[in-house]
């Protein structure tokens, strides 16, 4: 195969950059799948993107996909628990919603605290899966909640307002003052238009939160493709802090605040994926702790892993909070460019 045709399928698609990326080729984690999928990773912004998304996509997002699953409790004491620690997660506020939070934490809640929401935004969920997040947003008082999915069966309509449609992101009018992708921006092809679409639809003043999984991070140094981030092949990017600061720019969007929030599951999921043993698993650890092969210890020597590498900005994922960029300034951005 001529080198030009090689580099050519590997031209970065944030920064256009052509020579020397890196190729790797990525197990499927999750399911066990015997498959191998080829990716690239880009030498000048770090990006990390598959070379070629599979015609059938969505067969690697079955039913038990994780995102999909969300049932609610029957109990009206469990369901009362799960509130007050929302609340904690989003406010910083309650007690005893501080130690229901310490004992099951809601990262993705938890992330909102960065914007400072009001019941009163109109709020966007992009790729909201079974709209557990949603769910627990309208059970709070946020009564403008809307979440999308394109792969979910049908609409949803909570019985507290909040409401999940069957549709993707070009479908979607009107102005928000959050948009939010919980990892969620990973699965889409087209990362600048995506962007741009958000750009639109926020509101002069709105907030875009993105969490994604980083490249920059130990995890990819030390797992490499058994990094369970990697996820081939439903992660289409991942995503360098430069590579996501460039995609930003060029959408008219400007990186306000990065936070890093791992877990230990960076490590324990990327241990098993090293032993052979996937996600959804017998003994995988996600599916059956008893079974697994980690002891409480090293969960807990992981977990401090984890807080370490956030603090060093070396975590396998980040909460990202974006605004639109001054007007004048973005087109002075796309004049330049256009020259």
């Amino acid at each position: 195969m001529p080198v030009e045709f090689q580099e050519e399928k590997m031209k970065c698609k944030v920064c256009f950059n052509t020579q020397g990326n890196i190729p790797h080729l990525a197990k499927e984690l999750l399911y066990g799948i015997d498959e191998v999928f080829s990716y690239y990773e880009c030498v000048n912004c770090g990006c990390i993107q598959i070379r070629e998304i599979p015609e059938l996509i969505e067969k690697y997002y079955p039913s038990d996909y994780h995102c999909y699953m969300h049932k609610n409790s029957n109990n009206p004491l469990i369901n009362y628990c799960r509130v007050l620690r929302n609340r904690y997660a989003v406010f910083g506020r309650n007690l005893l919603g501080k130690i229901f939070y310490q004992f099951k934490p809601q990262e993705a809640l938890n992330s909102l605290k960065y914007v400072s929401p009001q019941k009163s935004w109109r709020i966007l969920d992009v790729g909201c899966g079974g709209g557990a997040l949603i769910n627990f947003l309208g059970e709070m008082g946020f009564n403008n909640t809307i979440g999308i999915d394109p792969f979910i069966g049908e609409n949803v309509f909570f019985n507290n307002g909040a409401k999940i449609f069957k549709k993707y992101l070009y479908e979607v009018e009107g102005k928000w003052d959050l948009i939010m992708l919980h990892h969620s921006l990973e699965h889409f092809p087209d990362q600048k238009e995506t962007l741009i679409k958000i750009s639109e639809l926020l509101n002069e003043n709105g907030n875009c939160l993105i969490r994604i999984p980083i490249s920059t991070s130990f995890a990819w140094e030390h797992y490499g493709t058994n990094w369970i981030g990697f996820d081939a092949p439903r992660h289409l990017f991942i995503h360098s802090i430069k590579s996501l600061s460039l995609l930003a720019e060029k959408s008219g969007l400007l990186i306000k605040k990065i936070v890093f929030d791992s877990s230990e599951m960076q490590f324990w999921a990327s241990e098993q994926s090293l032993r052979g043993i996937h996600f959804y698993a017998s003994n995988s650890y996600y599916i059956n702790k008893k079974n697994s092969i980690f002891s409480r210890m090293e969960i807990k020597k992981y977990r401090k892993m984890a807080q370490k590498f956030n603090l060093e900005n070396r975590g396998d994922q980040a909460i990202f909070i974006l605004q639109k960029q001054n007007l004048d300034k973005y087109k002075c951005i796309l004049n330049q460019k256009l020259l």
